[in-house]
């Protein structure tokens, strides 16, 4: 039966993790499937596959099951999220996949074509609540508005609703106005950076130094250095558009926390002071400046 063979995938998987390729000799060689009541077949790779062909259109929805049972069992705190992609890369042409293709490679190998797998995991043990996969070449931008409505619809279904809003805590990419806008919406909380130059800047610009400084935080990084920080409030500005024509105009006020690092600092002038150098422009930038790069 499937169930028998799923069974010993996730047992493999759990205890001595191996390709499909090996799982019938782990099975013979292992003390674990005797004392399981499945059937006496051979567990090869073949069998292994088509388990997966099986099983392939009800994933989603094993998967929910699972989530649902562990967080009523382990009470399991979910309301506070990390988003992000990661790429896993494939030798070969891959000509026929509708997935794989050549993109943007975190692998560091952008020769060889790829998938995108977008994941979300509870900012507390690191609990994997949603996946999805996307082609090799997609913007990890474009991801966000999907991944939050699936998110929005996992948690409302939950058995046990999470005390707190959700809150989604993604990287500069993950974040402009249009998202934050359609978060609000859904009265979702978010953490993120502004993905907007000009907005950053102003930002920076509207503390002076004097005021940024004399707000230390509690926080200590790996160099014991100091940071500082202040909160501001910010607005995100949207327009709808539909078929070219703007639409509905809709803001969402939210607090923009304004942060300064001594050892940042640091690596940045010693990076601007290298750049300089080798670029032949440190004496004219010195000398145009009246200052000294430290």
């Amino acid at each position: 039966p499937i169930s028998d063979s799923v069974l010993v995938m996730a047992a493999n998987r759990l205890s001595s993790p191996e390709p499909l390729s090996n799982i019938e000799q782990w099975v013979e060689n292992s003390a674990l499937v005797p004392a399981m009541d499945v059937a006496d077949v051979a567990y090869n790779d073949d069998r292994s596959g088509r388990t997966l062909d099986a099983i392939g259109p009800e994933v989603k929805s094993v998967w929910t099951q699972i989530l649902f049972k562990a967080a009523a069992a382990f009470n399991l705190e979910l309301d506070s999220v990390f988003y992000d992609l990661t790429s896993i890369y494939f030798e070969g042409d891959y000509k026929q996949s509708l997935l794989i293709s050549h993109g943007y490679s975190r692998d560091g190998k952008p020769d060889k074509k790829q998938i995108n797998l977008a994941l979300n995991c509870s900012q507390k043990d690191f609990i994997p609540l949603w996946y999805k996969l996307f082609k090799g070449k997609t913007n990890d931008q474009t991801t966000v508005l999907d991944n939050m409505a699936q998110l929005d619809k996992l948690t409302k279904e939950l058995p046990s609703k999470p005390g707190k809003a959700l809150t989604v805590i993604g990287d500069r990419l993950m974040l402009n106005d249009e998202i934050a806008v359609s978060y609000g919406h859904l009265g979702i909380k978010f953490i993120g950076t502004i993905d907007d130059c000009k907005a950053q800047q102003e930002l920076i610009r509207f503390i002076p130094d004097e005021i940024l400084k004399s707000s230390p935080l509690n926080y200590k990084g790996r160099a014991k250095d100091s940071y500082y920080g202040v909160v501001l409030p910010h607005v995100f500005s949207h327009h709808e558009t539909t078929n070219g024509k703007e639409g509905k105009h809709f803001i969402l006020e939210s607090a923009a926390h304004v942060f300064f690092s001594e050892s940042k600092d640091r690596r940045d002038k010693k990076s601007f002071d290298k750049f300089l150098k080798s670029s032949g422009r440190f004496n004219y930038f010195r000398n145009f400046t009246g200052a000294h790069i430290e």
